[in-house]
């Protein structure tokens, strides 16, 4: 049974998270004590499955440094679920890396660093090209 993990937030400030495993959907305020007691939230961003070199989970409008081509010069991008496929955007190139085209993993978790939340900026988002709810 798949699950799938959401970030719960009330515009830039995270009230949680949720779990839906099956037919069954849990809550956390702190992703690790859980419970079925739902929490109030305005958006929810999708977790990407993935964990970066520090185990900080990814979601989507994480914004993560990566390589593009192993060995070359560090990146800077926003991971995105973008018509029902993950990106990872570049934002220096403007280029869309697919994690995983085609069922091939392009990215890792390992590959990343977690650094920041592209919703604390709306503005920088917005400079970048990417439209956030």
């Amino acid at each position: 049974m798949e699950e799938q993990r959401f970030r719960l937030r009330k515009g830039a400030r995270i009230v949680g998270y949720q779990r839906k495993v099956g037919t069954a959907t849990f809550y956390s305020k702190d992703s690790f004590w859980w419970n079925g007691t739902a929490l109030e939230f305005s958006s929810k961003d999708p977790w990407a499955k993935l964990k970066d070199k520090n185990n900080t989970p990814l979601f989507s409008g994480d914004i993560v440094e990566f390589e593009p081509i192993p060995g070359e010069d560090l990146d800077m991008g926003a991971l995105l679920y973008l018509e029902d496929a993950w990106v990872l955007k570049s934002v220096t190139t403007d280029v869309e890396y697919p994690i995983n085209p085609f069922g091939i993993s392009l990215f890792e978790g390992k590959d990343m660093r977690w650094l920041s939340y592209l919703f604390l900026n709306p503005d920088l988002a917005e400079s970048w090209g990417i439209y956030m709810d």
